[in-house]
């Protein structure tokens, strides 16, 4: 079987979808998710891991941005596109990694793996 046409190597067409229920109110678990000081507070990624900045512009078609760094100094860096907003109640976006994360703008990303 030709790798292009074995559907254990592409990935066109696949997204994920993760559903999740939480025992807190539907408005708190928003800003979670959507306002910057907030993902900052409640996004933690453990010790030696800090969160330099997070950029949100909330709205169908705006862009979001997440700078992490670790200690030796790297950075990591998430940028995505909301594809849908309807607040409190549902939210999809895009997530890709930044090739360079280090910078203070929205940066060039990573290629996906296509095979």
């Amino acid at each position: 079987m030709r790798a292009k046409n074995n559907p254990a190597t592409s990935t066109s067409g696949h997204k994920l979808v993760i559903t999740r229920e939480f025992d807190a109110p539907q408005e708190l678990l928003w800003k979670a998710w959507t306002e910057p000081g907030q993902i900052k507070a409640w996004l933690g990624l453990g010790e030696g891991v800090a969160i330099k900045s997070v950029k949100v512009d909330l709205r169908t078609g705006g862009k979001f941005r997440i700078q992490t760094k670790i200690a030796n100094g790297e950075f990591f860096t998430v940028a995505g596109t909301y594809l849908e907003v309807k607040t409190p109640e549902r939210l999809v976006y895009t997530w890709d990694w930044e090739k360079d994360g280090g910078g203070t703008e929205f940066g060039e990303l990573k290629a996906r793996s296509r095979r």
